[in-house]
């Protein structure tokens, strides 16, 4: 099985309740969201996962 992503980068919003309606108005009815902030850390990048759930991980 594949799978495709449509991945943004926002900025200025409010809060994360802004970001998450966003994301509700914006994903077609089959697909799913997943909201994490970026985050550098001792010069490296990463991510930390604040939402959602990614349909490539294993239950």
């Amino acid at each position: 099985m594949g799978y495709h992503s449509d991945e943004y980068r926002l900025s200025g919003a409010e809060d994360v309740h802004a970001i998450l309606a966003w994301a509700a108005d914006t994903a077609r009815p089959e697909q799913t969201c997943t909201l994490y902030i970026e985050r550098i850390e001792d010069g490296s990048p990463g991510l930390i996962h604040l939402a959602g759930s990614d349909p490539t991980e294993d239950d």
